[in-house]
This record gives structure tokens, C-alpha cells and sequence, in this order.
């Protein structure tokens, strides 16, 4: 266990990163009362705010370490902190429920014969086009640049990572 995060190996090639204990720990679910006649659009008072901002805040940590197939719904809620609404409310109760049913997911890693290096930038960084590398900064390997948003992402061969998310 480190920072919340347990590292398992599983073979001279591989260990498992997951934070089961946090999540079955720290991750208390959001009440949803049923029945309430609620509706979807009703503003949440300030203490289910407080309790929005708290479980949103675990969701990141976790979505920001090895549940990475949570990353969009985390975003979603992430914009609604400051103004969730009761149907708000109830879906990060169902995400956290999924989260707690599937603690023990996480990121496998494998030992890789060629490492490497991707970066990615959401922004462009040299212009709305990018600018690919020269020849000679990536002497040894395939190269390949694809676009979005106006960034750029810049990916090495699949067959030199090997990375299995949930």
C-alpha cells in the first residue's frame, strides 16, 4: 500500500496498480433517498453540495490514478460542482456504487522491451498544424502524429506499449 494505492505483482513481467482499499474505505456512497418525488431539475441544498464536492474530490483521486475508465463521468461532475442538481446528485451515487462493486479494477502493467515516451497536449503547442519531429529526433522509430481539437498527439507503434485498463 503507498498513497492509497496498492501495487500487486503478478509475474516477473507484471504488477497490478489498483486502490481497492480507498475505494471500499474512504468512498462512502452518496444517500439517494427514493421516493422523494424529487424532481431531476431540483437544485441540491448546501449540505448535499458539501457531500457532491466531497465524493467528486475521491472520484478525481482515484479516476486520476488507476481508474482511468472513469475519467469522463469524473469531468462531468467536476463541472457541475458548483451548481449540482438532484439528478446530478443521483448519478455520481450510481458511479460511486459501480466503483464500489468493481473495486478491484486497476491499471496492469507489463514489462516492456522497447519503452517509450507519448505526449499528448490538448492545446496546440506549435500552431493549429503541429509540427512534426525531424527525422533524426526519432532515429530508431515509426513516427505518427494525429490531430485534435487542434493539438496533437504524438503515438509510437502499439506493438512497443503494453498497458491493459479496465
Amino acid at each position: 500500500e503507498y498513497t492509497g494505492r496498492t501495487i500487486k505483482v503478478l509475474s516477473d513481467d507484471a504488477v497490478l496498480i489498483n486502490q481497492h482499499a480507498f475505494v471500499q474505505g474512504r468512498m462512502s456512497v452518496l444517500k439517494v433517498s427514493r421516493g422523494t418525488g424529487r424532481s431531476d431539475d431540483d437544485p441540491c441544498d448546501e449540505v448535499e453540495k458539501a457531500e457532491f464536492r466531497s465524493a467528486v474530490g475521491n472520484l478525481h483521486w482515484v479516476t486520476s490514478q488507476t481508474r482511468v475508465d472513469q475519467a469522463v463521468s469524473t469531468s462531468r461532475f467536476q463541472k457541475r460542482q458548483n451548481n449540482p442538481t438532484w439528478g446530478d446528485y443521483k448519478a455520481l451515487a450510481n458511479v460511486q456504487n459501480y466503483m464500489k462493486r468493481t473495486h478491484d479494477l486497476g491499471i496492469t502493467v507489463k514489462r516492456m522491451e522497447k519503452p517509450v515516451i507519448a505526449c499528448w497536449t490538448d492545446s496546440s503547442l506549435y500552431g493549429s498544424q503541429g509540427d512534426a519531429l525531424s527525422d533524426d529526433d526519432m532515429k530508431g522509430y515509426e513516427k505518427h502524429q494525429i490531430y485534435s481539437q487542434g493539438g496533437c498527439l504524438l503515438g509510437l507503434p502499439v506493438s512497443y506499449t503494453h498497458l491493459t485498463l479496465p
